[in-house]
Order: C-alpha cells, then sequence, then structure tokens
C-alpha cells in the first residue's frame, strides 16, 4: 500500500458534517440558509467520495489486488471482511437508529404511529437517505472488485452506467409498492457509486496532485485563488445563466452538477490538505456515521428552542448551527462511550 498522509480526511469529513447540521438548520429552522449553493454541490457527496477512496486505497494495494477471484471472494464475505463490515457499521446502525427515533420522528411530523409504516421506513426504505445509499454504493462497488480489474476506468465506467439508470428512475417516477425509495433508497445508491469511483481514480492519480500542492509555495495565495474561481463559476451558472445543475444523489445529478461537484471536492481537498490535524477534528471524522443520525433531531430540538429565544437573522442561524453541532459531539461521545453496540453489534458478541 503506498505510504501517504490522509490527515486531509479528517478535515473533509467534519467539515461535510458540519454543512450537513448547517443544512438541517435551513431545513427545521425560520432562518434562511444563504449559502446553500456555495455548499451544496459537496457536503453530502464529499463523504462518498472519501469512502471510494478509503476502499480503493486498501483493494489497490499489493496484498489484494493480486487475490484470485475465490480468494477475494472468501475474503470479503469472512467475519471481518468488507461485505460484513458494511452490514454490521452501516446497515444495521441505520436500522436501530431508525427504531429508535420512529416515535420522536412521528410526533415531530405529526404522523400516524403505524405498524406498517413502523417496518417501511425502518427497515424496508430506511429513513436515513445517505447511509441507506452508502451502503448501497458500497455493496454495488464490492460486487464490482470481485472482477478482480486493475484498471480504476473500468470502474468510472460501470458506475457511470449505474449512475444514469439510477438518474432515469429518479426522473421517472418509477415506485415499487408506491414508494419512489423502496427499498433503501437503491436509486441514490446507484448515483452514489460514481463518486465513490470518484474518490478511487482520485487515489490514483493523487501523488500528481500532491506534487502540485508541494511546489506552490504560497498555497493560500493560491487556495484563495481557485476558491475564488469556484465561486465566480458557481454564480455564473446558477445565478446570472439560471442554469440549473442538480448534484445530489438523492433527487439526481447532471454532468454539470457532477463537474460542479468535483470542483468543489478538489477545492476542499486542497484546502484541507494543508490544515494541521486536530484531535476534535479526528474525533469528528470517526463518528461521521453517529453524528449524522443525530443531524435530524438535535438541529430540530435546536432550532424550536432558539426560535424562542432569538431574534431570526443570520447570527441566530449561526449560534443554533454551532450548539447543534457541539451538542451532537457531546451525545455522540457519550453513545460512543456507553452504548458502542449501537454502532456494531459484534462487540455484543466480543464481549
Amino acid at each position: 500500500m503506498v505510504k501517504r498522509n490522509i490527515d486531509w480526511i479528517d478535515w473533509l469529513k467534519a467539515l461535510c458534517m458540519f454543512f450537513v447540521y448547517w443544512d438541517h438548520v435551513g431545513i427545521f429552522g425560520t432562518n434562511k440558509d444563504l449559502i446553500s449553493w456555495i455548499y451544496g454541490p459537496f457536503f453530502v457527496n464529499g463523504f462518498f467520495f472519501v469512502s471510494g477512496y478509503l476502499i480503493f486505497r486498501k483493494q489497490f494495494s499489493e496484498e489484494e489486488i493480486n487475490l484470485s477471484f475465490s480468494q477475494y471472494r472468501r475474503r470479503i464475505v469472512q467475519v471481518g471482511g468488507a461485505i460484513p463490515n458494511i452490514a454490521f457499521k452501516i446497515a444495521i446502525p441505520s436500522i436501530l437508529f431508525s427504531m429508535l427515533l420512529f416515535v420522536p420522528r412521528c410526533i415531530a411530523r405529526r404522523e400516524s404511529l403505524d405498524i406498517i409504516y413502523f417496518l417501511e421506513t425502518t427497515v424496508l426504505r430506511g429513513t436515513y437517505w445517505f447511509t441507506c445509499s452508502l451502503f448501497v454504493a458500497e455493496f454495488v462497488l464490492y460486487l464490482l472488485l470481485q472482477t478482480r480489474q486493475k484498471q480504476i476506468l473500468f470502474y468510472v465506467f460501470i458506475c457511470s452506467l449505474f449512475a444514469l439508470l439510477g438518474n432515469y428512475l429518479i426522473d421517472s417516477h418509477s415506485e415499487i409498492y408506491g414508494d419512489e425509495y423502496l427499498p433503501w433508497f437503491y436509486k441514490s445508491g446507484l448515483i452514489a457509486s460514481l463518486f465513490l469511483t470518484f474518490g478511487g481514480l482520485f487515489y490514483v492519480f493523487e501523488d500528481k496532485f500532491e506534487c502540485y500542492v508541494n511546489f506552490v509555495k504560497n498555497k493560500y495565495s493560491v487556495l484563495f485563488l481557485v476558491l475564488l474561481l469556484y465561486l465566480v463559476a458557481d454564480v455564473l451558472i446558477v445565478k446570472v445563466l439560471k442554469v440549473h445543475c442538480p448534484a445530489s444523489c438523492l433527487t439526481g445529478v447532471s454532468l454539470l452538477g457532477i463537474v460542479k461537484s468535483l470542483m468543489a471536492i478538489l477545492s476542499m481537498i486542497y484546502l484541507c490538505k494543508i490544515l494541521k490535524n486536530y484531535k476534535f477534528v479526528k474525533f469528528i471524522s470517526r463518528n461521521t456515521i453517529c453524528s449524522y443520525f443525530l443531524s435530524a433531531i438535535v438541529p430540530f430540538v435546536a432550532c424550536k428552542v432558539s426560535s424562542m429565544m432569538l431574534p431570526n437573522g443570520f447570527v441566530a442561524y449561526v449560534l443554533t448551527v454551532v450548539i447543534s453541532f457541539l451538542v451532537s459531539c457531546s451525545l455522540v461521545y457519550v453513545l460512543k462511550k456507553y452504548l458502542p453496540f449501537l454502532f456494531d453489534v459484534r462487540l455484543i458478541l466480543r464481549k
């Protein structure tokens, strides 16, 4: 495996998670989100990108890449292998948290407490679209990796076809038993698989990117110019030309939206590579799944409280986001320390 400094991943995941809370405060609160057009293209796709980077970082290592089909198949399905890991660390925690928060969610949305609806939202469809899509995308990618192809462009091409299929199904509003998202937001997962392969593509060509980063002496000036270019292009496309370029795996993507998203992700990677790492940032990065499970209920409660105590405005919005994020980090710490089996039920068996 190529030895590389991957501290930038901690910063990127932490920033993306912060913007998840920023976005959700805008959804649940009364204050208007004024900057969603800036962070929108990258704050969720960045997670898919990083997941793909880490998968290919391992799968393209010398130890893994030369395994035969039968050897690789045994390795990914054995206890502690890739398939059980995504089941126990992504799928099952998604179901558990869906069940735990089902009643508060129904009360907040004024929905009926129905057993059929309970099974549909917790097991069949899933409550958390991001983790459901991530599970589907990673499962698809691990199936493709059984081909033992060593060229990253093979995976990009196949997942591009999957993304086209996912986009088509979203646009056509295809349903299973009257539900567009059943099962497990699979359409979004098909699109997300493409961003996983983009992460792998970056891994393959990261050395060239790193050479450019190290070549530049005044990194912050270049960063400023890169971000300025992104913002100007974004304003020109969205605000001036009024071109719709969707970049969300949940609602569908366009080619321009994908390009825009990748521009934002690469800009953020450049930023994260020149930032110093901290324990708090690493803590957030290591617990993004748990933070995501709390990213609806915590901002929802914080918005209700802030609406009673703070006047509407941008300052109130920022304070609500910061409070939500810090409260969530505290809850994550408690849950991981005292109820770690919620995030991997295998821990119960190990005890």
